[in-house]
């Protein structure tokens, strides 16, 4: 090994020891800094930083190393085969050499079981992992032949043996080795046996060096051999003399694990195995007075919780056997009877209880409520109003007791399940205010996130026979046939121009009157924005995007009675969150820029720009001595400034700005020219006076709260100039007065968070969540797909060939699995029978490879209010959208204000991991680990990011409105909990294809090793690896249904023969669908061939094909197979012609030949 640069080496894994780490691990469970840890409780400890980088520290099995040790641990591999594997990755290229276990020593370690000698065995040369010969064996390999050696080679055990009568038990097959040891052998529930313990007269007990303990047990009382189906309980406990008195006292099955770490994979084998077995799990009380944790009962409830077993916990501390010694095999008897259930925690989402008829009931009578509450409220404000207007004769104006009466308007915000018919509901309960004339003439708001969903509104509420419109802003579409690009202002640098010096648009730009005079903008009549007033003024209902009620409500829309908000809004008030909206301190400066509020009538206003000039002093003070992050509370009121001073400095930043004189019909040169007039001279440190405003705002909310003003951060900003200390603003603008001020909102949301809505509306009242049950609907959910663009693009252009192979081995897997999704969901009728929902970029990658037929595959961001998929048979979700910490606390900093609570250190830079539960189907749950943000705000953000999106995505489908002849298949690909019920939660090794998955997907499946390397070179390079292929177990019967010829209608076995000495018939599974003609795909890529046969299956399907089908097929086969044997003959003439020829040319004495004859067949 001394030809690798072991220095560079070092340096190259200390560096990348955390994406090893994943790679062998998987996802930690905690990150602490630079240690990560693995396990329910992080008992694996890994530094993955520092000086320390590489080293890690089992705290439940009491061992450590360095990184290449833990490779070797968990994969079962010498330690120079672990340093190879970790080269392969770090770029170092494992050299190939032959892996040899390591010579017998000539001191026996302490922890050998004492195999009698034997010389070392040297293995195959290392293959790369696509290679697909025959594994070299390993070191548990090699422990296992051992073991299986001694065990061979030992005596049956004596009953007098010390052990066994110190624990008052008998044998119970276990043998002894010559050093009079007891051997306990560990097997798999095949009956192989991989690893041995020894127990000493003493007690004292030892492993088998190398030998894997994981997921194997002993079977006590019993040689090793295969587990049958159980008849009776069957008990797993630790250690096998717990488990020999269990077996006395029982009788039962006992399967023992040697200790608290491997009952988890025990038992998860045996449930795998016999799924209807009765698992009891008995634990080992291991109470001690001086600790709180016990964790033999805490890892046993745990694996009974996992296996849906039973629990039996001996009432004092210590194990059955204690209790065996103690009180008699009857008392053991008594504790296995009286094993229990553990009733599993809840789920995190609770399961909903109405029906969809029952639901979409209770979503009506809601919204009716709330809108027989309008009429009383307006009635109330009218009363109000005309109440301020009368003039009392008797009241005392001096009497300050009397309090003018105030109606509040109702706020409803309401979460309902996708696919409820929330917006039908809702339109049906405006069209009936409007009718019964509870809005007088005020108008109803309808708000959603688009314009395009705007316009599918306005045709819904027409229909139900209200006037409605679609308002838009300048900048928004307005296409026509003549030009598809064209905006609803014509004119759109006038209207950047005024806003630019904060000017109003209408005014400046569209029409004013200019005394006598009447200025219009030259395309005035022309406009889409000016052509939607008269229509605004007209309609009943107005619907507008999101973004509008953050903008001043347009004076044509009138009074609004009624605001309904559909689907999320509270992304569309956030700003700065681009990180664009800076204030440098040279353009807050007093003494660096000019300073000067104006009157109305453009004239200087000494005194209120003194107020102005002392408010920036004491502002800037407190920024000359900041330290660069959110502007300090202490320190802004060390510098004077009070919550009064800073709402009155906004009012007057936006006194700054002149009036430029800015007119429809000017020139571009001539608004230009007024725009530098009152703009300040070039070089000059500029803050405009909105933006200004802003920050004032954000200190006065920060000192009235009593908090640090979050949303307003120094930074060191990059300019033309150089680094400037500057101020990046972040906050929540309001919703405008003309819109919600005195209006009734009601909220429709099926992802609605109070803690997100409440920012803006802090009186909303948040109804019972609308859910309801979807019998028709089948979730499955896998965990641990590589399903993130990450694992299916390598964005780095420059990203190792091994990586870019991983990523192309992931697509080709998961391009396969949706194809067989796709024929499973096929719904006739439909135009497509699977929709894939993901990533951008790997909806992408998945597009680029080539979608199968019949699938759609979109992004997530494209999905909200599409509705055309409510008929297909499946969907596939892969993936989530997680955004990092960083990002959601900068979200949560703009709705709030404040600096988020930080999560815990030992989470590092990303969340801190919490289990949740999977609801499951049978009233089940399953654990499974999450991100979760420790402030409440910042996880409610995350959780809208991420679960709110996979929520929406799956309502697409619309599960609630699906019956038993329209059911809907769901598979998530991803690692969330979501409130649905999962009928299945499986890992994606269970799902993943094999190499004869991957050929069945062609159409068919061959038998033949040779054949399969020849069709399929991408898979078997060579007959041998096919042939080995062939042997290995563990495939995933991707794609039964395929070989049990039920795929299809037409799925038929074919019988053929190549040409050539040596060959025999071969067989083969072929779906028609695919390979219409089998005969002809065989030859083309085997060659002529001797023989070919297709016969139908008994009994593969009961569906009797059309007859004229079966003659246009019967009379096609026909002319294909008589032109091939055209063509084959005359090739078959050729060379016969050709060997004549050669035959008369050869010498007298020939050549011995190279290549003998066969003397037996080739293999099939």
């Amino acid at each position: 090994m001394s030809g690798r640069d072991w220095r560079a080496f070092d340096a190259e894994l200390r560096a990348r020891v955390p994406e090893l780490a994943v790679e062998l691990l998987g996802k930690p469970t905690f990150r602490a800094g630079q240690e990560w840890r693995w396990g329910r409780k992080g008992s694996l400890s890994v530094v993955v930083g520092g000086a320390r980088a590489g080293m890690w520290f089992d705290h439940e099995e009491g061992r450590g190393g360095w990184f290449s040790d833990l490779v070797g641990r968990d994969l079962g591999m010498a330690r120079e085969d672990a340093t190879d594997w970790i080269a392969d990755r770090i770029g170092m290229g494992a050299r190939h050499r032959p892996v040899r276990q390591r010579p017998a020593r000539r001191t026996k370690p302490a922890n050998d079981a004492g195999e009698p000698h034997s010389a070392p065995v040297t293995a195959n040369p290392e293959t790369s992992p696509d290679d697909h010969a025959a594994p070299a064996p390993t070191r548990t390999d090699d422990a296992a032949a051992r073991a299986t050696r001694i065990w061979a080679a030992a005596r049956p055990a004596p009953e007098d043996h010390p052990y066994l009568v110190a624990k008052q038990t008998a044998p119970l097959a276990l043998r002894m080795d010559a050093r009079h040891r007891l051997v306990v052998p560990l097997q798999d529930i095949d009956g192989r046996i991989h690893s041995l313990e020894t127990i000493a007269p003493d007690g004292a007990k030892r492993y088998l060096a190398g030998g894997a303990k994981k997921g194997h047990f002993a079977l006590v009382g019993f040689d090793p051999a295969p587990l049958a189906e159980p008849a009776g309980p069957v008990l797993i406990c630790e250690g096998w003399a717990t488990g020999a008195s269990l077996h006395i006292a029982t009788g039962h099955t006992v399967i023992a694990a040697m200790d608290a770490g491997n009952l988890m994979p025990v038992a998860e084998a045996l449930r795998a195995r016999f799924p209807a077995a009765d698992l009891v799990l008995v634990a080992d009380n291991d109470a001690k007075p001086d600790r709180d944790s016990n964790p033999g009962v805490e890892a046993a409830r745990k694996v009974a919780l996992a296996v849906d077993g039973r629990l039996a916990v001996p009432e004092s501390p210590g194990d059955a056997n204690d209790l065996f010694c103690a009180e008699g095999p009857e008392a053991v008897a008594a504790l296995v009877a009286g094993a229990a259930r553990i009733p599993p925690p809840p789920p995190t989402y609770p399961a909903p209880t109405l029906s969809p008829d029952e639901a979409r009931a209770s979503l009506a009578d809601a919204i009716a409520r709330f809108m027989a509450a309008i009429p009383d409220y307006w009635a109330a404000v009218e009363a109000a109003q005309e109440e301020a207007k009368s003039t009392d004769a008797n009241r005392d104006p001096l009497d300050f007791n009397i309090v003018a009466r105030a109606a509040l308007p109702p706020l409803l915000g309401l979460p309902v399940d996708v696919g409820l018919g929330k917006t039908s509901s809702a339109r049906a309960a405006i069209a009936e205010l409007i009718g019964s004339g509870g809005l007088g003439n005020r108008k109803v708001v309808y708000a959603v996130p688009r314009h395009d969903l705007g316009a599918e509104q306005v045709t819904a509420f027409e229909a139900l026979g209200l006037s409605a419109m679609l308002w838009k802003g300048r900048t928004a579409p307005d296409p026509t046939d003549d030009n598809p690009d064209r905006l609803m202002c014509l004119d759109t640098e006038a209207t950047f121009d005024a806003l630019e010096i904060e000017h109003p648009v209408e005014q400046s730009c569209c029409k004013v009157k200019n005394g006598a005079e009447l200025l219009l903008c030259p395309w005035f009549h022309d406009c889409g924005y000016q052509r939607q007033k008269p229509l605004a003024q007209a309609a009943q209902v107005i619907v507008c995007a999101h973004d509008s009620l953050f903008h001043m409500k347009p004076q044509a829309i009138g009074e609004v009675g009624l605001l309904v908000i559909d689907e999320a809004f509270w992304q569309s008030g956030l700003r700065g969150l681009d990180g664009k909206a800076t204030l440098t301190q040279d353009g807050l400066e007093p003494g660096r820029t000019s300073l000067t509020c104006y009157t109305g009538k453009g004239k200087m206003d000494v005194s209120a720009t003194a107020d102005l000039i002392a408010a920036r002093e004491r502002l800037c003070k407190a920024l000359r001595v900041t330290e660069p992050g959110p502007l300090r509370l202490g320190l802004l009121e060390a510098v004077g400034l009070t919550p009064e001073d800073c709402r009155h400095a906004a009012t007057l930043e936006r006194r700054r700005m002149r009036d430029a004189g800015l007119r429809p019909g000017m020139s571009p040169v001539e608004r230009r020219k007024r725009i530098e007039a009152v703009l300040p001279p070039a070089g000059e440190p500029w803050a405009p006076p909105g933006r200004c405003a802003t920050l004032w705002l954000i200190l006065a909310e920060a000192l009235e709260n009593g908090h640090d003003a979050a949303g307003a951060e120094l930074v060191h900003d990059m300019t033309e100039a150089g680094s400037v200390r500057a101020l990046r603003l972040r906050w929540r603008s309001q919703m405008r007065t003309g819109w919600a001020a005195q209006a009734p909102i009601l909220h429709l949301d099926a992802t609605l968070r109070p803690e997100l809505v409440q920012t803006y509306l802090p009186r909303i009242d948040i109804g019972t969540p609308v859910a309801a049950r979807q019998p028709h609907v089948r979730v499955r959910q896998v965990t641990g797909s590589p399903t993130s663009a990450r694992a299916m693009t390598p964005s780095a252009a420059d990203a190792p060939e091994r990586d870019r192979k991983a990523a192309a081995i992931r697509l080709r897997d998961l391009r396969a699995w949706i194809d067989l999704r796709a024929r499973q969901c096929h719904r006739p009728g439909q135009a497509i029978d699977l929709l894939v929902v993901g990533q951008k970029a790997a909806v992408d990658a998945l597009r680029s490879a080539g979608l199968p037929p019949r699938v759609e595959a979109v992004h997530f961001n494209a999905l909200s209010g599409l509705d055309r998929w409510g008929g297909i048979g499946g969907m596939v979700v892969l993936g989530r959208t997680l955004p990092a910490p960083r990002t959601v606390e900068l979200i949560a900093t703009a709705l709030t204000g404040r600096v988020p609570a930080p999560n815990p250190e030992d989470a590092g830079w990303w969340y801190p991991m919490v289990e949740r539960r999977v609801r499951l189907a049978d009233d089940r749950t399953a654990p499974l680990a999450m991100e979760e943000h420790a402030d409440p705000i910042a996880e409610a953000v995350r959780w809208c990011i991420c679960e709110g999106e996979l929520i929406q995505a799956m309502g697409r489908g619309r599960g609630v409105n699906r019956s038993a002849a329209t059911p809907l298949e769901i598979d998530l690909l991803t690692d969330v909990v979501l409130p649905v019920t999962v009928d299945a939660l499986l890992p994606w090794a269970d799902l993943r294809p094999t190499r004869r998955d991957l050929m069945a997907l062609t159409g068919i499946v061959l038998e033949n090793a040779a054949d399969m390397a020849a069709c399929f070179p991408e898979l078997w390079p060579t007959r041998e690896a096919a042939k080995k292929d062939g042997q290995r177990k563990g495939t995933n019967d991707y794609y039964r249904d395929l070989y049990n010829s039920r795929m299809s209608p037409s799925s038929p076995e074919v019988t053929y023969r190549p040409e050539g000495a040596g060959h025999r018939l071969r067989s083969a599974r072929v779906d028609l669908s695919r390979i219409p003609d089998p005969e002809a795909w065989l030859t083309n890529r085997l060659g002529p061939l001797a023989s070919f046969e297709m016969r139908h299956v008994a009994g593969a399907d009961a569906s009797v094909p059309d007859p004229a089908d079966v003659a246009r097929l019967d009379a096609l086969a026909s002319r294909l197979t008589a032109s091939m044997q055209a063509v084959l003959a005359a090739r078959r003439a050729a060379l016969d012609a050709l060997s004549a020829q050669l035959d008369a040319a050869k010498p007298d004495a020939p050549w011995p030949s190279v290549h003998p004859e066969p003397t037996e067949e080739i293999d099939a």
